[in-house]
């Protein structure tokens, strides 16, 4: 789950020098593919996470860090809601376990994600051969 990779990320060296793309975005899909590394494009430094089902994106598409966190269940719902994703028959412990919001504050702006709890980590080629093709 997203919450220990966003722990393992807390751990690597100079957070802040990581650069950050989103790399593919695919809304039919609601798969997104954000691409990290720290100097050179395709080092090994760099890697990719995955997020499925992507209900919400807002942040700019190229940021430096990594320093991401889980958000409130409640500010996750509430911007559902305002989306007109969120419907009040829905039971909240039922949703925890379908979406979260992954939060970045950066200087001017932060980036927000709301998606599955389940993500892929890993360099291209750990990528599952459909996400390959499909992007």
């Amino acid at each position: 789950m997203l919450e220990e990779i966003i722990s393992e990320l807390a751990h690597l060296a100079d957070l802040e020098t990581y650069a950050c793309r989103v790399w593919r975005y695919q809304a039919a899909h609601s798969e997104m593919l954000i691409r990290f590394h720290k100097e050179q494009e395709f080092d090994e430094n760099s890697f990719f996470l995955l997020f499925s089902r992507v209900a919400y994106f807002e942040g700019p598409m190229v940021w430096k860090g990594v320093a991401f966190s889980i958000g409130a269940f409640e500010e996750c719902k509430q911007t559902l809601a305002r989306l007109r994703i969120w419907k009040e028959t829905w039971s909240d412990e039922i949703m925890k376990d379908v979406y979260r919001l992954y939060k970045l504050e950066l200087d001017a702006t932060q980036v927000r994600i709301i998606a599955s709890p389940m993500v892929d980590v890993g360099n291209w080629f750990d990528l599952p051969f459909t996400v390959q093709q499909s992007f």
